[in-house]
């Protein structure tokens, strides 16, 4: 009986090791649904197997498709449970990639401060083990942060040491990331003309890869300079270019970010009721990552005025605002519209 229960045991444990590896195959194609159903059955498996180290790895993997899909709570979940079972086992290397995780988690949900307290640590981790690749997006993560919590000049350091470690590797998608992220910052500064160079370079190389994901992040950008230069037909084009590949990825913080950004560009074409469903869906897929869903909310309070609902206004942004006050290129919008009504 007991060789046969040793049997089972390793049956399982095998097949969560092929579940793992299927869950990670589809999340680097960007599925990430099916990733997440497949990650989540070999942690099932894991957990009675005995090998910590393997669930570790599944855990994490757990927490990025759920990052992906908006289930911030659940995700910090996972990974923390990763990193104690990391910090366990005496793994730097692990925890290091963990925690970049949960910086990235932890910026998505307005969390800036929670971002760049766990960013610093995985970074002197990663670059003591020489994993390169993972120091670049943290390094990435550590810039957004800064940026947004304490404006540009703070974030450039960062994000200069990772398109330099990116493009010293020759890592193209890496840099195709840096380059989107340098883009999608300037943007929210109002510095147009850097974040057309950088997303421009950005959509080049992911285009040439043919990297979905990288592809929406450039054209968020993009399409938002088109927007405010008066190309409100490009604008909608690049959008909707977004929006449709965010779809086909199924990452809900990617299709928020393009919904979003499509109603954005018809508010501003002076579509207020082709607007009106887009950000309402953006706000709703958004889910718990806040810096997805407090810009749609900003526009639907200024749709609310212009209707002359200032009380819906003031409610729709009170909540979600408060909390991102510390994201000084939202922050300003947000006191700006509380203040019109005092």
């Amino acid at each position: 009986m007991s060789e046969v229960f040793r049997g089972v045991k390793v049956i399982d444990w095998f097949l969560a090791g092929v579940l793992t590896a299927l869950g990670a195959l589809w999340g680097g194609h960007r599925d990430y649904g099916r990733g997440l159903d497949l990650t989540r059955q070999a942690v099932g498996l894991l957990a009675p197997a005995g090998d910590r180290r393997a669930l570790a790895d599944a855990q994490a993997q757990l927490g990025v498709m759920l990052l992906n899909l908006a289930q911030v709570t659940e995700s910090v979940r996972e990974l923390q449970a990763a990193r104690t079972l990391f910090e366990e086992l005496d793994d730097v290397a692990g925890q290091g990639r963990t925690l970049e995780i949960l910086g990235m988690n932890r910026w998505l949900a307005g969390d800036i401060r929670g971002a760049i307290t766990t960013l610093e640590p995985a970074i002197t981790m990663l670059r003591a083990v020489g994993d390169r690749r993972t120091e670049i997006a943290a390094l990435v993560s550590l810039g957004a942060a800064r940026t947004l919590g304490e404006g540009m000049d703070a974030g450039r350091p960062p994000m200069a040491a990772a398109l330099e470690g990116a493009v010293a590797l020759g890592a193209r998608t890496d840099e195709a990331f840096v380059r989107g992220t340098a883009a999608y910052l300037a943007m929210a500064f109002g510095l147009w003309g850097e974040a057309y160079s950088e997303g421009t370079a950005a959509l080049a190389i992911a285009r040439d890869l043919q990297h979905r994901e990288w592809t929406v992040y450039a054209l968020s950008s993009l399409g938002r300079v088109h927007a405010l230069c008066g190309d409100a037909a490009q604008a909608r084009a690049l959008h909707g270019e977004q929006l449709e590949i965010a779809r086909q990825l199924g990452a809900s913080i990617w299709i928020a970010e393009a919904l979003g950004r499509l109603g954005q560009a018809l508010f501003r074409g002076g579509d207020l009721a082709g607007a009106r469903p887009l950000l309402e869906e953006a706000v709703g897929v958004a889910g718990e990552c806040a810096e997805r869903a407090v810009y749609p909310l900003l526009i639907l309070a200024e749709l609310a005025l212009r209707e002359g609902r200032p009380d819906a206004a003031l409610a729709m942004i009170v909540g979600e605002t408060e909390g991102m006050a510390h994201l000084v290129c939202y922050g300003a919008e947000a006191i700006a519209m509380k203040s019109y009504h005092k």
